[in-house]
């Protein structure tokens, strides 16, 4: 073992030295560390308390950052909530609520719920609006429950707070086979309101995702136009703002691969277009191999684990209770009410555009309506591009409102020297009666060539064969001229030939009717065929699709209507109907006056148009200012309303100013109403010779308006030809409700110098039998004055042997009967002798010229009517003795009241 030497002594002492000097270093050290122990500690202290204040200040700054980053939407629903508290998160139970006002903005953040623990009281938990910005909640299978009760409340709370028709809803739910969000089921989902029909099948979201792609690209194009960023910018100063659209996906990614890159492109790009999803993310489905989502992947707004987590770490969510199932009634309820209608007034989209200032080209174009924020234009084209329209959709969505911004539009923008309209109404159609005289105004669209309105097929039909008339005249002047079309011929020649635009309103009663379909159809197919380049346009415009063989029987027609106008349909096929294969897209409107323009059946090509809106007294006062303008000649005016008033046939108006040459060689010319044709009026003519008397059988009206009112019009017919004829009225009982007629048209006839003489029904046998004396005495030679017996009480007349020698022998001395019979037997009971019998065809051969009122099944067959040709109310069927198989339709003439004598005493004699 070693041992080491022993250290030198002077070693051991500096050694011992050493110690002792560490000694007492180590004490002093010892010392001042008790000494300084207390304030080592307070340092600290206060160290650590500064740094947990400073810790504290940051959270609140934090918390304040985040208080005022939502101050704006938290204003907004504060607003909201104390109008509608649905909007707050509080529950609606207030019995007027559906009443209150909706804010004109949507909050951009709704309430779910609150914070536990977070400071004094609890934080409300607010999520994006969906309709206004993507959200995503997520969680596992056995969250689903809690998640649908969420998306509830934010759906319930959204539409709560949104002015009427700003929202659409589009559920999909093809793994809840449409029942997860069954509570919205009160919802009408059949007319494309808020909620849309669920989504169930993976064609069914196919369809819907596609619709909303387009949705997104229609809204990027069409409104956004890179002058705005999103449709909220757009909607802020729009004059019709566009609907926001929610995607409500619920088990995503349970999708099929092409469902979900749809979804995924939805997500990405229709922001900005207000197209948003909420999605709801079942964490448990796994993607499949090499697929990424962003839905998924992406940090969800909410995270269910065994409670609600929000995004801000560490912060455990309450999530409200779902709304009842009444306060979601009573909301859904209120946002499928209709909203105010989205006005576009057509005098905005005209201002710049001066009155007549255009003329036709290749195309004649006029602005209907707004497509985003610039003006639709309808073009209807000789050379290229679509010659006819079809404009189509429901009742009450604004069909009317399209077809006056047209004609007024396109009356403004092209004279009357270079466009002709043909309007016709429909059988109960009455809209194009604001074009036509009135008594009230007389001013008429001086673009109308004819006007009628609540039309039957006859005077369908008679337009039709008008405009194939036209058609070949124009066709003729080609040929004259050597030129192809009528461009052509106005570009080349001195010719200023205009445009015809028929108007055919419920044209479907043609093609439908079963007697007349097959003929209506083959006409129209015609002028659709060979309109193009004779200018002659057809807008064809219903409501019913019903029966039309648009892809049958009248398939060649409709191939030929190249431009069409879709307002909302009531389904998906009718919108196919009118725009084409699998365009289904007019299903989807939901506003008046919106629509769809397409002229190549693609859905990809189809243009939203809010139809501009034409207010009545501005359209009266637009036709009355061009009616001052113009130089053209009033149109052919139908009205199958009623009976016709005299002073409305213009031939015998021009009779009275006598602008018409008198007859001669012993024949009158009697008017006795309207046709139910494109024609001046209806004339009978009577000789004299045996024959020459005019019959009206049948009851007509109960008041006898009408039958009064032919007889009257033919009395007046007869005056304006022979002022100086005489005039026997033969007058009905006198508590006759128009016993005062016969009187003031025995002033009226006498005011312009005829001999008048007013027979009651007592002194009729008296009168008769003096009348009969003359006609006697003149033994076949003329009477000194031309006479007309007018028959208002020849119903009256029983075995009048005198009034058997007028009929049987006045017409050859000048002498006419003009008489009124309810039946066969009651004329035969008047004109016959006693005990004659009551069917003999012999009276009614006294007579040449009959029209017939409706009559009994067993009268008519009497008079050989055919009970195809049977006049319908407010109708007399006209035939001549002479050809009895040429019998004409009448609207007869209404017995003249204070107006007509007021305007009939104005004419010059």
């Amino acid at each position: 073992m070693f041992t080491p030497p022993p250290a030198p002594e002077r070693t051991r002492k500096e050694l011992a030295e050493a110690v002792e000097e560490l000694v007492r270093t180590a004490s002093f050290i010892r010392a001042r560390l008790e000494a300084t122990r207390p304030r080592v500690r307070e340092a600290t202290a206060q160290a650590i308390a500064q740094i947990t204040g400073d810790l504290r200040t940051l959270a609140d700054h934090e918390r304040a950052e985040r208080a005022e980053r939502a101050a704006a939407d938290l204003a907004l629903l504060e607003k909201a909530g104390k109008e509608l508290p649905a909007a707050a998160g509080e529950l609606v139970t207030a019995p007027g609520w559906a009443e209150q006002p909706v804010p004109d903005e949507m909050p951009g953040l709704l309430r779910i719920g609150h914070f536990r623990g977070v400071g004094d009281g609890d934080l409300p938990v607010l999520l994006p609006n969906p309709a206004l910005a993507g959200v995503t909640l997520s969680g596992d299978g056995a969250a689903r429950g809690d998640l649908i009760e969420v998306v509830e409340t934010l759906l319930v709370r959204a539409l709560a707070a949104a002015p009427a028709g700003a929202v659409r809803v589009h559920i999909l739910d093809p793994h809840g086979n449409g029942t997860s969000l069954a509570r919205f089921g009160s919802a009408d989902t059949a007319n494309g309101g808020v909620f849309w029909p669920v989504a169930i099948t993976g064609n069914d979201v196919r369809d819907r995702l596609e619709y909303l792609a387009r949705r997104v690209s229609t809204v990027a194009l069409t409104f956004l136009q890179g002058s705005h960023h999103t449709l909220a910018q757009y909607n802020a100063g729009a004059l019709v703002r566009e609907p926001y659209h929610v995607v409500v996906a619920l088990d995503v990614p349970r999708y099929r691969p092409e469902e979900m890159a749809l979804l995924e492109k939805l997500t990405r790009t229709g922001g900005p277009c207000g197209v948003h999803v909420l999605a709801l993310v079942d964490r448990g489905a796994q993607l499949r191999r090499g697929e990424s989502s962003m839905i998924v992947e992406s940090e969800p707004h909410l995270l269910y684990a065994d409670h609600w987590l929000s995004i801000v770490p560490g912060q455990i969510v309450t999530a409200d209770p779902a709304p009842p199932i009444e306060v979601v009634q009573r909301v859904v309820s209120r946002a499928e009410q209709p909203g105010g209608a989205a006005v576009v007034p057509l005098g905005r989209l005209l201002e710049n555009i001066p009155r007549w200032g255009r003329r036709p080209g290749a195309a004649i174009t006029a602005p209907i309506g707004l497509s985003g924020a610039n003006p639709y234009e309808v073009a209807l084209n000789v050379k290229g591009g679509p010659v006819h329209a079809l404009i189509a959709g429901m009742t009450g969505m604004g069909k009317s409102t399209l077809l006056h911004a047209l004609i007024s539009s396109f009356s403004h923008v092209y004279a009357p020297e270079d466009l002709r309209f043909y309007l016709i109404d429909g059988k109960d159609g009455v809209e194009f009666r604001a074009y036509a005289p009135r008594l009230s105004d007389p001013s008429a669209l001086p673009h109308a060539e004819v006007i009628a309105v609540q039309s039957d097929i006859r005077m369908y039909l008679s337009a039709l064969a008008e405009l194939e008339q036209e058609r070949q005249r124009r066709s003729a002047a080609f040929a004259a001229h050597e030129v192809a079309d009528i461009v052509e011929l106005n570009e080349t020649t001195d010719v200023r030939m205009p445009r015809v635009v028929a108007v055919l309103d419920e044209f479907q009663v043609l093609l439908t009717d079963p007697v007349h379909g097959q003929r209506a159809a083959g006409m129209l197919t015609n002028l659709a065929k060979q309109g193009r380049n004779a200018g002659i346009h057809l807008v064809l415009a219903t409501q019913s699709l019903n029966g039309l063989g648009a892809f049958g029987e009248h398939k060649s027609l409709f191939d030929q209507i190249g431009l069409r106008i879709a307002l909302k349909t009531k389904d998906a096929a009718s919108s196919v109907t009118v725009l084409g294969d699998r365009n289904e897209d007019a299903a989807s409107l939901t506003r008046r006056g919106e629509a769809i323009a397409n002229s190549t059946g693609d859905p990809s090509q189809n243009v939203p148009v809010q139809v501009a809106l034409v207010d009545k007294a501005v359209r009266a006062e637009m036709v009355r200012d061009m009616a001052a303008r113009a130089t053209t000649t009033a149109p052919f005016v139908f009205d199958g309303g009623g009976l016709v008033a005299v002073e409305q046939s213009a031939p015998l108006l021009a009779a009275l100013d006598g602008k018409l040459p008198r007859r001669h060689g012993g024949e009158t010319v009697l008017w006795v109403g309207g046709p139910v044709e494109v024609a001046d009026g209806v004339a009978v003519t009577i000789a004299d010779r045996a024959g020459g008397n005019l019959a009206v059988l049948g009851t007509g009206r109960s008041d006898g308006s009408d039958v009064f009112g032919v007889l009257a019009g033919a009395a007046i017919s007869a005056a304006t030809q022979h002022p100086d004829g005489r005039f026997v009225l033969l007058a009905p009982r006198d508590d006759h409700p128009l016993r005062a007629t016969v009187t003031q048209l025995a002033e009226f006839l006498a005011n312009r110098g005829a001999d008048v003489l007013e027979v009651s029904l007592d002194e009729t046998p008296t009168a008769l039998e003096t009348l009969g004396k003359e006609v006697k005495e003149a033994a076949g030679s003329p009477l000194s004055q031309r006479t007309f017996v007018v028959g208002f009480g020849a119903s009256r007349i029983r075995a009048a042997a005198p009034f058997a020698v007028l009929a049987e022998h006045g017409p050859e001395a000048g002498l006419h009967v003009l008489g009124a019979w309810r039946s066969r037997a009651e004329m035969a009971t008047a004109v016959l002798p006693a005990g004659a019998i009551a069917t003999s065809p012999k009276a009614l051969g006294f007579f040449d010229v009959r029209l017939v009122a409706q009559v009994p099944v067993e009268e008519q067959n009497g008079l050989g009517i055919n009970r195809g040709n049977a006049p319908e109310a407010d109708r007399m069927l006209l035939w001549h003795r002479e050809d009895p198989n040429s019998t004409k339709i009448v609207v007869p003439f209404t017995a003249p009241g204070e107006r007509t004598w007021a305007t009939l005493s104005g004419r010059t004699r």
